[in-house]
């Protein structure tokens, strides 16, 4: 018989779960910023916020603005509170882009998302198509 104890529901359904943090220090600003993971759910909902239910097709403004809208999710004060909300998004924009790409990066490894995806849909987005876009006529 095996000495491995697997979890059990109630050990893997606690009554809530605890946040892990980390601190990041930003490679041109040297600032050290403190992030949180995401719930899966938190994570789906960033993921599903580029789509257009009803189209389903590609929001170009939000895939755009990814990057500092992943960022926005993640930093937390030294009590683990949301520090930043939607009306930073702009913001950010105008932050050295080695910075926010280096704290988005941080961001996704640390909630367990691909950096790779995000990296790729923005890359691609020219073949994607757009909400709002026309269909070519032949």
């Amino acid at each position: 018989m095996s000495d491995t104890k697997y979890a059990d529901v109630t050990a893997l359904f606690p009554a809530k779960r605890k946040r892990r943090y980390k601190e990041v220090e930003l490679p041109v600003a040297g600032d050290i910023v403190r992030i949180h993971s995401l719930t899966a759910r938190e994570v789906a909902k960033f993921q599903s916020a580029t789509i257009n239910a009803k189209t389903r097709r590609m929001i170009q403004s939000k895939l755009e603005d990814s990057l500092a809208r992943l960022v926005v999710l993640h930093v937390v004060d030294s009590e683990g509170n949301v520090i930043l909300s939607q009306s930073h998004v702009e913001k950010l924009a105008e932050w050295d882009n080695a910075d926010l790409a280096y704290l988005a990066d941080a961001c996704q490894k640390h909630s367990g998302m691909d950096p790779d995806e995000l990296e790729g849909l923005v890359k691609n987005s020219g073949a994607v198509p757009f909400d709002g876009d026309q269909p070519e006529k032949s």
